[in-house]
């Protein structure tokens, strides 16, 4: 039977769903729109397989009988759903076992067509020169769910209007679905940007049975009248240009988004009569036409290609229009910030301690001579045995790999062994991750084990370790830092803390003691 409980009774429905032709699928659920889960991944309604690739459940569904309950299906591994559009049917007010389903083919009772007439203005296109009322060099179209996100048929306007009233275009378009229900997001479709609204999805109509017209909408949501914003954007470019991947004066850097219809972008410039890191920093101003509270997603683009925020796990970054004018926050190029890279070439020696006859996770055995090491300071090489040997330090079975690190190398070092060859210590992507704390030109990695958990010996945090000593005529004080990393004192629980900037590039000190309660922390800050 399916899962999921409600709190009162309703109609029980029996769905049954042939699945043979996805044989990979091992569970399969249902998910619609009722008992106010609105499709929700959280809430499904798993069915039980019969053995021959029929699955198939009873809910009980809480809605009021006669409602119009939109549904489908949906497999794992891969979560994916049924492309066809929604499967709807009206609820009974006893119980009901629905026809067989076959995946991704509706044969449910069909739904009646509705006239449904869109009609969008674009005047505010037209008065910012993005759109044009000549055909035939321009067209308006609508995509949603009610026709799976293929073009409609092109909109027309009316030449014989006075006003801007000549410039809504409408059309109207087959809408099939029961009274109640929804047609599901949909947005219009016309040669500006990349053809696309730049908006989120507007959300779906409900049918009401027959002929209906929607009310007049604009591009974008952008009336005429819409104010314009400058939006100052801008971002820091310090880290790429320390890597080698970006040249001041050679490279280019432009934002793209949906405030300026995406595509290459625009182009932002930096003060090279600025000194030090300062003339990274890119910036420009973008008139932003939009009401408050619109948001907006963009990225930055260097040299053609597109950043990856660490804040976005990679996706777009966004703002919100705040009115008049505004200066968006500076941001590292990716969120990639300069306190966590090497400035200098560096020479790093990885240690571990492994004795002979150590197994790893394919029973290879160790033998003394055949341990390897691989890393992201080799670019992940391929796991074979052509991957650079450790070393023997002689004595208290250590063995070391040494190698140099150039400018804009990641301070947080991943890396792996393997006896052999192939990837054997531990599952894929259960990395070491050791931290390079210091600015000199050589810095050796604290000694770690083989294996496949992660304590302390495996995965360090970037700032941790902070301890406090019995305090005598000083209190000490230690930590396991990274430039850009300050110790903090405060004499109280509430209260501001004061900076020890004496301490940014240590991991001990000695604080004088006074005879007040002090407490401490440690500070990361994202510029040097």
């Amino acid at each position: 039977m399916a899962t999921g409980a409600v709190a009162n009774a309703g109609t029980l429905v029996t769905f049954s769903v042939d699945m043979t032709s996805q044989p990979s699928a091992t569970s399969v659920y249902l998910r619609g729109n009722f008992n106010g889960q609105n499709f929700a991944l959280v809430a499904a309604h798993q069915l039980t397989n019969d053995g021959f690739g029929i699955y198939s459940g009873t809910i009980d569904i809480t809605n009021a009988p006669g409602t119009v309950i939109p549904s489908k299906f949906y497999f794992d591994p891969g979560a994916s759903w049924e492309s066809i559009p929604d499967r709807q049917f009206i609820l009974a007010a006893g119980s009901q076992t629905l026809p067989l389903q076959t995946w991704n083919v509706n044969t449910f009772p069909s739904a009646p067509t509705n006239n449904v007439t869109f009609r969008i203005s674009m005047s505010g296109q037209i008065a910012l020169g993005t759109f044009s009322n000549n055909p035939p060099t321009t067209y308006v179209r609508v995509s949603g769910g009610f026709n799976t996100w293929s073009e409609s048929i092109d909109f027309t306007n009316n030449p014989a209007l006075s006003g801007t009233n000549v410039d809504t275009y409408s059309a109207t378009i087959p809408v099939t679905g029961f009274p109640g229900g929804s047609s599901g997001g949909y947005k219009f479709r016309a040669p500006i940007g990349d053809t696309w609204e730049t908006i989120s999805d507007r959300p779906g109509f409900t049918l009401v049975g027959g002929d209906q017209t929607l009310p007049i909408v604009y591009w974008n949501n952008l009336a005429p009248s819409t104010p314009t914003n400058n939006v100052t954007f801008q971002v820091d470019m310090t880290t790429q240009v320390i890597g080698g991947n970006f040249t001041p004066g050679v490279g280019t850097i432009r934002v793209s988004g949906g405030m300026a219809g995406w595509g290459d972008g625009v182009d932002l410039t930096n003060n090279p009569a600025l000194s030090g890191n300062a003339s990274n920093i890119y910036s420009t101003v973008i008139p932003v036409i939009a009401n408050n509270g619109t948001s907006f997603e963009y990225k930055f683009r260097a040299n053609g290609g597109w950043e990856s925020p660490t804040s976005t796990s990679g996706n777009n970054r966004s703002f919100t229009i705040a009115g008049a004018n505004q200066v968006l926050p500076l941001v590292f190029y990716s969120d990639a910030s300069p306190c966590d890279i090497l400035s200098q070439i560096t020479t790093v020696t990885y240690w571990i301690q492994i004795t002979n006859g150590t197994v790893a996770t394919d029973n290879a055995v160790f033998n003394g001579s055949n341990l390897k090491i691989n890393g992201g300071f080799i670019g992940w090489a391929a796991w074979d045995a052509l991957l650079p040997d450790m070393t023997s330090a002689g004595s208290n079975d250590l063995y070391y790999y040494t190698t140099t690190l150039n400018p804009g190398a990641d301070r947080a070092q991943k890396f792996k062994f393997s006896i052999g060859g192939p990837d054997n210590e531990a599952p894929s992507f259960q990395d070491h991750i050791q931290y390079v704390r210091s600015f000199g030109n050589s810095y050796n990695l604290p000694t770690t084990q083989f294996g496949t958990n992660y304590a302390s010996t495996r995965v360090e945090q970037a700032v941790s370790g902070l301890k406090i000593s019995p305090a005598g005529a000083n209190v000490g004080v230690t930590w396991d830092g990274t430039p850009c990393v300050t110790l903090q004192t405060r004499t109280g629980l509430s209260g501001s803390w004061t900076d020890l900037p004496a301490t940014e590039t240590l991991n001990s000190t000695n604080y004088p003691n006074t005879g007040t309660t002090r407490f401490f922390r440690l500070q990361k800050r994202q510029t040097p």
